[in-house]
């Protein structure tokens, strides 16, 4: 197979190699027996360790009779210290094994513990290793957030996201907006933290279908005893929305904080970001937009007309290696909150960005604007080629979700937000796609086939096109509820690399198609026979 090796020791993705090992995750048993084989994953599914803020989190977290019952993880099982290898400060959790379960959906959900580099360089001065006192707030040198490398990296992000702004003159984002978080993840859990300070009364709302760990983690954390959470699928529910805020306000309460993808992740929905910013300026909620699948090189969901906070996963395009987790969060500063979220948020965030990531980070993203243009054209170019496909009866694609294409209903709400065009860069629709068959048969024939030659794993924006059964792989257990609002396990989803040429993506492409094709054929075959009855 081409390439299934990771390609970098700090790589964030891995080979999920056919459909059976899909369908074998959803196993428990299975899959921990997988995970030993694993060379590389994001380090947040695997962490080493954790700053002290997250490591009492944790055992709050943990121990909270919302996921535990009599039998659960008890306050006294879980303990923290502090110690110092060198330079290096870090904070480690110690619980029963046999409660990994309960403790583990904290630093997955909430995105939190250290980096592989910073494992890398802890691995190198553990022998010196010693357990010290610190105060709770402090934070070591080596997470020090005015290193050479955050303070280029917090410009970098402030200067690309005032470039071709679309509301004309506007009070410009700074680096001081702009806070760097260790995974994109993170950026999730400490702004909906800030809504939750901000109006720590109300409800808490994710609209639209969300990346698979997000749909944990505002619940997760909304466990006041005024607070609530809700949930509403198909992100175009604005009518539903404004009910709800009216029965919030009713009840004295309110909506504290509303989280949209733009789009979303994987079927490509843009929710109408006009109509929420009229809902949030009426009803004084904190509105949340996270970027990440379109990039702020192709929108601008800020101005006086969007986000009170916006949200992006450095991890992916802005890295384009696939070889470092990051994320920021950055507040509006032409938003209505903006003089109260910004002391919120200082008072929340604690810079555990590790140097070297940073770096890395800084590195990577020289060539972000030109590594958006092929991410652009390539996924057009196969979104295109998918859509006539599609049109075919004779072909096993049924549907095509990209932003860009004339079948998407919501696409006049993401290009409303789109850059102008300036002599450097024309934005585009982003890199992420999916694909849905018309069987899981054919789905299983297109994702084995096509394997051979294409990376099958997790992860966007990289220089490699990744193919998954994301619905399969991320709602497993729960196809009914996500099939409700068009989400089904016959999705592929598709994450063009840059380093790829658009006509290798396709012919690649071809093979799984042809296989696809194959079993339908055999499909529609059989289907013929049985009509024609048995023969004599």
């Amino acid at each position: 197979m081409e390439g299934h090796e990771a390609e970098h020791e700090h790589s964030v993705t891995t080979h999920w190699p056919g459909h059976q090992f899909i369908d074998d995750w959803k196993n428990p048993t299975k899959r921990v027996e997988y995970l030993k084989f694993f060379k590389t994953v994001y380090p947040r599914i695997k962490p080493f360790g954790h700053v002290e803020r997250d490591a009492e989190g944790l055992k709050t977290f943990a121990t909270s009779p919302k996921r535990c019952d009599e039998e659960g993880l008890r306050p006294d099982e879980v303990t923290v210290r502090a110690f110092e290898a060198g330079t290096l400060r870090f904070f480690a959790a110690f619980y029963p094994v046999d409660r990994a379960d309960q403790v583990a959906p904290y630093w997955a959900n909430a995105g939190v513990g250290i980096s592989g580099r910073f494992a890398q360089d802890l691995c190198k001065a553990l022998d010196s290793a010693k357990l010290v006192e610190v105060p709770v707030d402090s934070a070591p040198a080596a997470l020090d957030g005015n290193t050479a490398s955050h303070v280029t990296l917090r410009e970098r992000i402030a200067s690309l996201l005032e470039r071709a702004p679309l509301d004309g003159p506007r009070t410009a984002v700074t680096p001081e907006d702009v806070f760097l978080f260790p995974s994109g993840q993170s950026t999730i859990w400490k702004s909906h933290a800030v809504a939750r300070r901000f109006r720590p009364r109300g409800a808490s709302v994710v609209f639209g279908l969300s990346f698979q760990s997000t749909l944990h983690t505002i619940p997760d954390f909304t466990d006041g005893p005024d607070e609530s959470y809700v949930f509403f699928g198909r992100g175009n529910e604005l009518d539903e929305l404004e009910a709800l805020c009216h029965t919030e306000k009713a009840a004295g309460r309110g909506v504290s904080f509303v989280l949209a993808e733009f789009p979303s992740n994987p079927v490509a929905r843009t929710p109408d970001l006009g109509r929420l910013r009229v809902l949030a300026d009426i009803f004084g909620f904190i509105l949340v937009i996270d970027d990440t699948i379109s990039g702020f090189a192709n929108v601008d969901v800020l101005g006086p007309r969007g986000a009170d906070i916006v949200i992006s996963s450095l991890t992916k395009a802005f890295n384009g290696h696939a070889d470092v987790l990051a994320g920021c969060a950055v507040v509006n500063p032409s938003g209505p909150h903006y003089s109260q979220l910004t002391p919120l948020f200082k008072d929340v965030w604690q810079n555990a960005l590790y140097e070297r990531d940073a770096a890395v980070l800084v590195a990577n993203s020289v060539e972000y604007l030109p590594r958006c243009k092929v991410l652009n054209d390539n996924a057009a170019a196969l979104a295109s080629f998918l859509e006539c496909r599609a049109a075919d009866p004779q072909s096993s694609v049924r549907a095509v979700y990209y932003p860009g294409i004339a079948s998407c209903a919501s696409k006049p709400n993401y290009e409303a937000r789109m850059r102008p065009t300036t002599p450097d860069f024309t934005p585009g629709y982003g890199c992420l796609l999916s694909v849905e068959f018309d069987s899981v048969p054919a789905t299983a024939a297109f994702f084995d086939a096509a394997g051979e030659y294409l990376h099958c794993g997790p992860h966007l924006g990289a220089h490699r096109t990744l193919i998954l059964q994301y619905v399969k792989m991320a709602h497993g257990d729960e196809l009914e509820m996500v099939g409700a609002y068009g989400y089904v396990e016959t999705q592929i989803r598709v994450a063009v690399g840059w380093a790829d040429a658009a006509d290798d993506i396709i012919a690649k492409f071809k093979v799984g198609l042809d296989a696809a094709d194959a079993v339908k054929a055999t499909q529609m075959q059989r289907l013929e026979m049985r009509k024609a009855g048995p023969t004599v």
